[in-house]
Formats: structure tokens, C-alpha cells, sequence
């Protein structure tokens, strides 16, 4: 498993906010989640919230539980991180991930990306930024809305 100076170090290498079509060819990193697609982080591996600091949340834990977890953890990876809405502004080295629930509190990661658009990876695919029905997912609430999920918004910067 990885060392959360090792993750820390990849974060620190990066320049927020990420572009859809970034620089990573996620064709080779088809074990990577949507965790590890909206941090951005060019590793072969899934990760669920809590495994870089000793924690793990799984599916179905209790959402607040998830989220402290989340926090504490991108916090540890450098992170200043705050509850927001979609579509407050980011500014330069900062960027949004939104955590969409299920019913039975499975999540799931999304970003925003540097145009405004938002973009997620499932394990064995590639990045994509579309909805069940093809458009562009320009606001996950939305996608949470139909679905009856519930959704998180946070703005992490680097400092």
C-alpha cells in the first residue's frame, strides 16, 4: 500500500484545478478508482477514504463518519478543505470534489474540472465526464437529484 508522505509528495507535484484531458494516460492506471481520479494521483490503485491514514471507511458506513474521515485525510495530504457549493468560485491551486451517497451510503467521487465541467472514473475504465444519459455533467447535484442520492461539496487547497 502506499505511505501518506509518498501520496503527499504526488499531490504536492500537482497544479490544481486538474483538466479533464490532463496529462495522466489513465489508460494505464485502469485499477485506479474515483478516489484516486478526483485527487488527481497517477497511481494503479484504488483507495477508499481512510486507507493513507490507518481508517478506512467502507461502503456503507455512516456518512458523517466517511466525511470526517475524508477531511482528515486530504488534510493530511496537504489540504485546507471546506464544505461548499458547486458552484462557488475556486481559486488558483484549489478545486472541488463532490461525494455522492446512495441510499446504502456507497460513494462515489467527482471533480470539477479547470472549464467547469465535472468528470469521474469508476476501476477498470477511463475518465469520463457524461451522465447515464450521455451529457455533460455540468452540476453533480443534479445527477444526485435524479438518482434520489445525496450529495457533499468540498474545496480543497493546497497550502
Amino acid at each position: 500500500m502506499f505511505e501518506i508522505g509518498e501520496v503527499r509528495q504526488l499531490v504536492n507535484d500537482l497544479q490544481y484545478p486538474l483538466e479533464y484531458e490532463d496529462s495522466i494516460d489513465w489508460h494505464i492506471y485502469p485499477k485506479a478508482n474515483c478516489y484516486v481520479y478526483a485527487l488527481g494521483l497517477p497511481i494503479n490503485h484504488g483507495l477508499l477514504i481512510g486507507d493513507l491514514i490507518g481508517k478506512r471507511r467502507t461502503h456503507g458506513d455512516p456518512i458523517d463518519e466517511i466525511i470526517e474521515t475524508f477531511k482528515e485525510e486530504v488534510e493530511e495530504l496537504g489540504f485546507w478543505v471546506v464544505e461548499c457549493e458547486t458552484d462557488d468560485y475556486v481559486e488558483d491551486d484549489c478545486f472541488k470534489l463532490y461525494i455522492e451517497f446512495d441510499m446504502c451510503n456507497n460513494y462515489h467521487f467527482l471533480r470539477e474540472n479547470a472549464d467547469g465541467t465535472w468528470s469521474h472514473k469508476s476501476a477498470g475504465d477511463v475518465p469520463n465526464q457524461t451522465d447515464m444519459y450521455g451529457n455533460v455533467i455540468l452540476d453533480p447535484e443534479v445527477l444526485a437529484e435524479v438518482s434520489d442520492d445525496v450529495g457533499y461539496c468540498f474545496m480543497l487547497c493546497k497550502v
